[in-house]
Protein backbone atom coordinates (compact mmCIF):
# COMPACT_ATOMS: atom_id res chain seq x y z
CA UNK A 1 0.00 0.00 0.00
CA UNK A 2 2.54 2.64 0.46
CA UNK A 3 4.80 1.39 -2.27
CA UNK A 4 1.59 1.93 -4.72
CA UNK A 5 0.69 5.62 -2.78
CA UNK A 6 4.43 6.75 -3.17
CA UNK A 7 3.98 5.59 -6.58
CA UNK A 8 1.44 7.76 -7.48
CA UNK A 9 3.04 10.36 -5.56
CA UNK A 10 5.99 9.84 -7.93
CA UNK A 11 3.70 9.75 -11.36
CA UNK A 12 1.15 12.35 -10.35
CA UNK A 13 3.13 15.52 -10.74
CA UNK A 14 4.94 14.31 -14.04
CA UNK A 15 1.60 13.74 -15.55
CA UNK A 16 0.54 17.56 -14.51
CA UNK A 17 3.74 19.08 -16.04
CA UNK A 18 3.11 17.28 -19.42
CA UNK A 19 -0.87 18.01 -19.62
CA UNK A 20 -0.97 21.50 -18.16
CA UNK A 21 2.88 22.84 -18.53
CA UNK A 22 3.69 21.30 -21.62
CA UNK A 23 0.31 22.52 -23.72
CA UNK A 24 1.71 21.26 -26.86
CA UNK A 25 1.32 17.88 -25.70
CA UNK A 26 -2.22 18.28 -24.52
CA UNK A 27 -3.18 20.33 -27.38
CA UNK A 28 -1.64 18.38 -30.84
CA UNK A 29 -5.12 19.71 -32.32
CA UNK A 30 -7.34 22.74 -31.67
CA UNK A 31 -10.90 21.80 -30.45
CA UNK A 32 -13.99 22.05 -33.00
CA UNK A 33 -15.37 25.45 -32.63
CA UNK A 34 -18.73 26.21 -34.76
CA UNK A 35 -18.80 29.03 -36.84
CA UNK A 36 -19.63 32.34 -35.16
CA UNK A 37 -23.55 32.79 -34.97
CA UNK A 38 -24.22 36.00 -33.23
CA UNK A 39 -23.22 34.78 -29.23
CA UNK A 40 -19.49 36.34 -28.73
CA UNK A 41 -19.03 33.40 -26.15
CA UNK A 42 -19.73 30.05 -26.13
CA UNK A 43 -19.17 27.02 -23.73
CA UNK A 44 -16.71 24.12 -24.47
CA UNK A 45 -17.10 21.02 -22.38
CA UNK A 46 -20.15 22.17 -20.20
CA UNK A 47 -17.98 24.64 -19.24
CA UNK A 48 -15.40 22.08 -17.69
CA UNK A 49 -11.93 23.17 -18.15
CA UNK A 50 -9.72 20.28 -18.88
CA UNK A 51 -7.03 21.15 -16.01
CA UNK A 52 -6.15 18.35 -13.57
CA UNK A 53 -4.86 19.64 -10.06
CA UNK A 54 -4.08 15.92 -9.43
CA UNK A 55 -0.06 16.31 -8.40
CA UNK A 56 -0.32 20.21 -7.83
CA UNK A 57 3.10 20.70 -6.82
CA UNK A 58 2.40 24.39 -5.59
CA UNK A 59 4.71 26.13 -7.90
CA UNK A 60 4.09 29.36 -10.04
CA UNK A 61 4.77 28.92 -13.33
CA UNK A 62 4.26 30.38 -17.02
CA UNK A 63 5.03 28.38 -20.28
CA UNK A 64 4.95 29.43 -23.87
CA UNK A 65 4.60 27.26 -26.86
CA UNK A 66 7.36 28.67 -29.47
CA UNK A 67 5.78 30.40 -32.74
CA UNK A 68 5.07 28.26 -35.51
CA UNK A 69 6.52 28.59 -38.94
CA UNK A 70 4.18 30.89 -40.24
CA UNK A 71 4.97 33.27 -37.00
CA UNK A 72 1.85 32.48 -35.00
CA UNK A 73 1.70 31.60 -31.27
CA UNK A 74 0.70 28.83 -29.41
CA UNK A 75 -0.99 27.89 -26.28
CA UNK A 76 0.11 29.54 -23.11
CA UNK A 77 -0.68 27.76 -19.47
CA UNK A 78 0.33 29.27 -16.18
CA UNK A 79 -0.25 27.85 -12.43
CA UNK A 80 -1.15 31.46 -10.90
CA UNK A 81 -1.12 31.97 -7.62
CA UNK A 82 -1.18 35.69 -5.62
CA UNK A 83 3.16 35.96 -5.50
CA UNK A 84 3.13 35.20 -9.24
CA UNK A 85 0.40 38.07 -9.62
CA UNK A 86 1.95 41.77 -9.76
CA UNK A 87 1.56 44.49 -7.50
CA UNK A 88 2.11 46.99 -10.20
CA UNK A 89 2.10 47.05 -14.22
CA UNK A 90 4.90 48.76 -15.97
CA UNK A 91 5.74 48.39 -19.70
CA UNK A 92 7.82 45.68 -20.52
CA UNK A 93 9.48 47.19 -23.94
CA UNK A 94 6.97 46.29 -26.89
CA UNK A 95 7.01 42.90 -28.81
CA UNK A 96 6.94 43.60 -32.48
CA UNK A 97 3.79 43.60 -34.30
CA UNK A 98 2.25 40.14 -34.48
CA UNK A 99 1.64 38.26 -38.18
CA UNK A 100 -1.77 39.24 -39.19
CA UNK A 101 -1.58 43.19 -38.12
CA UNK A 102 -3.61 44.75 -40.76
CA UNK A 103 -3.76 48.30 -40.05
CA UNK A 104 -7.69 49.23 -40.55
CA UNK A 105 -9.36 52.16 -38.96
CA UNK A 106 -13.37 52.25 -38.61
CA UNK A 107 -14.33 55.31 -37.50
CA UNK A 108 -17.74 55.49 -37.11
CA UNK A 109 -17.98 51.99 -35.85
CA UNK A 110 -15.21 51.10 -33.43
CA UNK A 111 -14.71 52.78 -30.08
CA UNK A 112 -11.48 53.94 -30.57
CA UNK A 113 -11.53 53.76 -34.09
CA UNK A 114 -8.83 51.09 -35.00
CA UNK A 115 -9.76 47.24 -35.23
CA UNK A 116 -6.59 45.57 -34.10
CA UNK A 117 -5.21 45.65 -30.12
CA UNK A 118 -2.44 43.68 -29.24
CA UNK A 119 -3.91 40.86 -27.50
CA UNK A 120 -1.82 38.86 -24.75
CA UNK A 121 -2.60 35.32 -23.74
CA UNK A 122 -1.36 35.39 -20.54
CA UNK A 123 -2.27 38.61 -19.54
CA UNK A 124 0.18 41.80 -17.69
CA UNK A 125 -2.66 41.71 -14.58
CA UNK A 126 -1.49 37.80 -13.97
CA UNK A 127 1.72 38.43 -14.85
CA UNK A 128 2.06 37.54 -18.70
CA UNK A 129 4.75 39.54 -20.99
CA UNK A 130 3.74 42.20 -23.20
CA UNK A 131 7.22 42.06 -24.60
CA UNK A 132 7.50 38.28 -25.45
CA UNK A 133 6.12 37.51 -28.89
CA UNK A 134 4.99 34.17 -27.31
CA UNK A 135 2.35 35.87 -25.44
CA UNK A 136 1.04 38.70 -28.20
CA UNK A 137 -1.16 38.10 -31.10
CA UNK A 138 -3.26 40.01 -33.14
CA UNK A 139 -7.07 40.12 -31.70
CA UNK A 140 -10.23 42.47 -31.96
CA UNK A 141 -10.58 45.36 -29.61
CA UNK A 142 -13.70 43.66 -29.09
CA UNK A 143 -11.84 39.95 -27.64
CA UNK A 144 -9.80 42.20 -25.88
CA UNK A 145 -12.40 43.62 -23.85
CA UNK A 146 -13.92 40.18 -23.36
CA UNK A 147 -10.77 38.62 -22.54
CA UNK A 148 -10.20 40.90 -19.45
CA UNK A 149 -13.62 39.97 -18.09
CA UNK A 150 -12.22 36.19 -17.41
CA UNK A 151 -9.24 37.21 -16.67
CA UNK A 152 -10.75 39.82 -13.90
CA UNK A 153 -12.29 36.55 -12.02
CA UNK A 154 -8.90 34.89 -11.75
CA UNK A 155 -7.23 37.96 -10.86
CA UNK A 156 -9.81 39.15 -8.18
CA UNK A 157 -9.69 35.32 -7.09
CA UNK A 158 -5.93 35.92 -6.72
CA UNK A 159 -5.75 38.93 -4.53
CA UNK A 160 -8.29 37.54 -1.98
CA UNK A 161 -6.89 34.26 -1.00
CA UNK A 162 -3.95 32.67 -1.29
CA UNK A 163 -4.99 29.64 -3.39
CA UNK A 164 -3.73 29.07 -6.73
CA UNK A 165 -5.50 28.52 -10.29
CA UNK A 166 -4.48 26.06 -13.23
CA UNK A 167 -5.05 28.71 -15.89
CA UNK A 168 -4.58 28.11 -20.02
CA UNK A 169 -5.21 30.11 -23.30
CA UNK A 170 -5.07 28.06 -26.52
CA UNK A 171 -5.44 30.29 -29.96
CA UNK A 172 -7.30 28.59 -32.50
CA UNK A 173 -6.27 28.93 -36.04
CA UNK A 174 -8.48 27.22 -39.17
CA UNK A 175 -6.07 26.07 -41.50
CA UNK A 176 -2.82 28.26 -42.31
CA UNK A 177 -4.85 31.62 -40.98
CA UNK A 178 -2.85 34.34 -39.83
CA UNK A 179 -5.44 35.92 -37.78
CA UNK A 180 -6.80 33.11 -34.58
CA UNK A 181 -11.08 33.14 -34.72
CA UNK A 182 -10.72 33.28 -31.23
CA UNK A 183 -9.29 31.77 -28.24
CA UNK A 184 -10.29 29.22 -26.23
CA UNK A 185 -9.64 29.84 -21.76
CA UNK A 186 -9.78 27.88 -19.25
CA UNK A 187 -9.12 28.29 -15.25
CA UNK A 188 -9.89 26.12 -12.38
CA UNK A 189 -9.07 27.29 -8.70
CA UNK A 190 -6.87 25.13 -7.43
CA UNK A 191 -7.47 24.28 -3.44
CA UNK A 192 -11.00 24.75 -3.43
CA UNK A 193 -11.62 22.39 -6.78
CA UNK A 194 -12.94 24.72 -8.84
CA UNK A 195 -15.67 26.21 -7.01
CA UNK A 196 -14.53 29.37 -6.60
CA UNK A 197 -13.07 29.71 -10.45
CA UNK A 198 -14.01 27.26 -13.09
CA UNK A 199 -14.57 27.61 -16.26
CA UNK A 200 -13.92 26.63 -20.24
CA UNK A 201 -14.93 29.22 -22.75
CA UNK A 202 -14.11 30.02 -26.59
CA UNK A 203 -14.30 33.99 -27.20
CA UNK A 204 -14.70 34.64 -30.88
CA UNK A 205 -12.47 37.10 -32.63
CA UNK A 206 -14.71 39.34 -33.79
CA UNK A 207 -15.66 42.82 -34.23
CA UNK A 208 -19.17 44.11 -34.60
CA UNK A 209 -19.68 45.92 -37.57
CA UNK A 210 -16.59 44.23 -39.37
CA UNK A 211 -15.63 41.51 -41.67
CA UNK A 212 -12.00 39.97 -40.89
CA UNK A 213 -10.26 37.72 -43.64
CA UNK A 214 -8.59 35.44 -41.22
CA UNK A 215 -6.19 34.15 -43.69
CA UNK A 216 -4.66 37.67 -44.02
CA UNK A 217 -6.08 40.15 -41.74
CA UNK A 218 -7.54 42.16 -43.99
CA UNK A 219 -11.03 43.43 -42.86
CA UNK A 220 -14.42 45.62 -44.02
CA UNK A 221 -17.63 47.05 -43.03
CA UNK A 222 -20.05 44.54 -43.05
CA UNK A 223 -23.38 44.79 -41.24
CA UNK A 224 -24.20 41.24 -40.80
CA UNK A 225 -21.36 40.92 -38.18
CA UNK A 226 -23.58 41.71 -34.77
CA UNK A 227 -23.83 40.25 -31.72
CA UNK A 228 -27.06 38.26 -30.26
CA UNK A 229 -25.00 37.37 -26.71
CA UNK A 230 -22.51 39.56 -24.84
CA UNK A 231 -18.99 38.58 -23.32
CA UNK A 232 -20.63 40.33 -20.29
CA UNK A 233 -24.06 39.08 -20.43
CA UNK A 234 -22.66 35.46 -20.64
CA UNK A 235 -20.03 35.95 -17.63
CA UNK A 236 -23.59 37.39 -16.05
CA UNK A 237 -25.85 34.26 -16.37
CA UNK A 238 -23.25 31.35 -16.54
CA UNK A 239 -20.85 32.09 -13.90
CA UNK A 240 -21.03 32.78 -10.20
CA UNK A 241 -19.77 35.99 -8.65
CA UNK A 242 -16.79 35.84 -6.61
CA UNK A 243 -17.80 36.11 -2.72
CA UNK A 244 -16.00 38.99 -0.29
CA UNK A 245 -13.44 36.70 1.34
CA UNK A 246 -11.16 39.20 2.54
CA UNK A 247 -9.88 42.75 1.50
CA UNK A 248 -7.77 42.54 -1.51
CA UNK A 249 -4.63 42.19 -0.66
CA UNK A 250 -3.45 44.01 -4.00
CA UNK A 251 -5.03 46.45 -5.83
CA UNK A 252 -8.20 45.42 -8.03
CA UNK A 253 -7.78 44.03 -11.28
CA UNK A 254 -9.19 46.93 -12.55
CA UNK A 255 -7.10 49.90 -10.99
CA UNK A 256 -3.99 47.03 -12.13
CA UNK A 257 -5.28 47.78 -15.77
CA UNK A 258 -5.73 50.94 -15.75
CA UNK A 259 -2.54 51.68 -14.61
CA UNK A 260 -0.61 49.02 -17.45
CA UNK A 261 -2.51 51.10 -20.03
CA UNK A 262 -0.51 53.96 -18.74
CA UNK A 263 2.68 52.16 -18.59
CA UNK A 264 2.48 50.84 -22.16
CA UNK A 265 2.94 54.56 -22.98
CA UNK A 266 6.19 54.83 -21.93
CA UNK A 267 6.92 51.80 -24.46
CA UNK A 268 10.61 52.37 -26.04
CA UNK A 269 11.33 51.38 -29.76
CA UNK A 270 11.85 47.30 -30.36
CA UNK A 271 12.55 45.60 -34.04
CA UNK A 272 11.11 49.18 -35.21
CA UNK A 273 7.71 49.10 -34.29
CA UNK A 274 6.20 50.63 -31.05
CA UNK A 275 3.01 51.99 -29.34
CA UNK A 276 2.03 55.55 -29.37
CA UNK A 277 -0.68 57.81 -28.51
CA UNK A 278 -2.23 60.36 -30.70
CA UNK A 279 -4.80 63.34 -29.79
CA UNK A 280 -8.32 63.26 -30.59
CA UNK A 281 -8.40 66.92 -29.91
CA UNK A 282 -6.47 68.75 -32.16
CA UNK A 283 -2.84 68.16 -32.97
CA UNK A 284 -0.57 66.64 -34.68
CA UNK A 285 1.97 65.11 -32.65
CA UNK A 286 2.41 61.75 -31.23
CA UNK A 287 3.29 60.89 -27.99
CA UNK A 288 4.97 58.49 -25.60
CA UNK A 289 2.79 58.99 -22.63
CA UNK A 290 -1.19 59.87 -22.67
CA UNK A 291 -0.66 62.57 -20.67
CA UNK A 292 2.02 64.71 -22.48
CA UNK A 293 -0.04 67.71 -23.81
CA UNK A 294 -3.01 67.38 -21.51
CA UNK A 295 -4.34 65.24 -24.28
CA UNK A 296 -8.49 64.67 -23.88
CA UNK A 297 -9.30 61.15 -24.36
CA UNK A 298 -6.19 60.21 -26.71
CA UNK A 299 -5.99 56.52 -28.86
CA UNK A 300 -2.90 53.95 -28.32
CA UNK A 301 -2.00 53.33 -31.78
CA UNK A 302 1.06 51.87 -33.50
CA UNK A 303 3.92 54.25 -34.84
CA UNK A 304 3.40 53.34 -37.96
CA UNK A 305 -0.49 53.69 -37.76
CA UNK A 306 0.57 57.29 -35.82
CA UNK A 307 3.10 58.45 -39.01
CA UNK A 308 0.51 57.23 -41.28
CA UNK A 309 -1.70 59.66 -40.65
CA UNK A 310 0.67 62.61 -40.68
CA UNK A 311 1.28 62.72 -37.44
CA UNK A 312 5.16 63.20 -36.01
CA UNK A 313 7.05 62.79 -32.48
CA UNK A 314 6.93 64.88 -29.81
CA UNK A 315 9.85 67.62 -29.38
CA UNK A 316 9.83 67.46 -25.41
CA UNK A 317 12.58 66.21 -23.53
CA UNK A 318 10.03 64.57 -21.21
CA UNK A 319 8.35 62.86 -23.99
CA UNK A 320 10.80 61.43 -26.84
CA UNK A 321 13.70 63.96 -26.07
Amino acid sequence: MNKSMNLKRCILPLLLIVTLLLPSAAYAAAPEIPDFDGAAVIELNHNIPALSPDGYTGESEIRHNELDGLGRVGPASACLSRASAPTELRAQGGAELPVGWVTARYDDVIDGRYLYSLCNLIAPSLGGSDADARNVFTGTRYLRQGMQLFEELVADHLSRTSNHVLYRVTPVYRGEDLVPTGVQMEARSVEDSGRSVSFNVFLYNIQPGIAIDYATGQSRLDEKTAVSETVQSFREDHLLKLTEMEAPAVASFAALYEEYEQAVATTVQQQGSFMVWIPTNGGTKYHRTSSCSRMIDPIHVSVEEAESEGFTPCQKKSCFG
